[in-house]
């Protein structure tokens, strides 16, 4: 698999979920989302899933990016499918503290060669 680390200015639109939705991963492990959002990047239109992980992203990338799969296959796949997009985000968000969150985010292309 190959993976694409890319810097995107996005403008986020209209939520497409209720946010602090639960999902279980098939390893049974229950995942925090914040909302799915309508993202615009040049002449692209893209859905970015942002999720809470409990996860160092520094340390655990190996770890935050299973977990990343593992929403992509149970839960975001067959919405992207549905909703006839070509591309999907899924960004790990940590717990807020104060004002400081860290983000990482996972570009997907449906079809392409950055699908899992």
């Amino acid at each position: 698999m190959k993976r694409l680390a890319l810097t995107v200015i996005l403008l986020l639109s209209a939520s497409k979920a209720p946010a602090q939705d639960l999902v279980e991963l098939p390893g049974g492990e229950s995942l925090k989302i914040f909302g799915v959002s309508e993202v615009n990047a040049t002449d692209r239109t893209a859905w970015m899933l942002r999720y809470e992980t409990l996860l160092n992203l520094d340390v655990d990338r190996e770890r935050v990016l299973r977990e990343v799969i593992g929403l992509w296959h149970s839960y975001a796949r067959e919405r992207v499918e549905l909703n006839e997009l070509d591309y999907f985000v899924i960004c790990a968000n940590t717990p807020q503290e104060g004002t400081r969150s860290e983000m990482l985010c996972h570009f997907f292309q449906l079809g392409g060669a950055l699908a899992p």
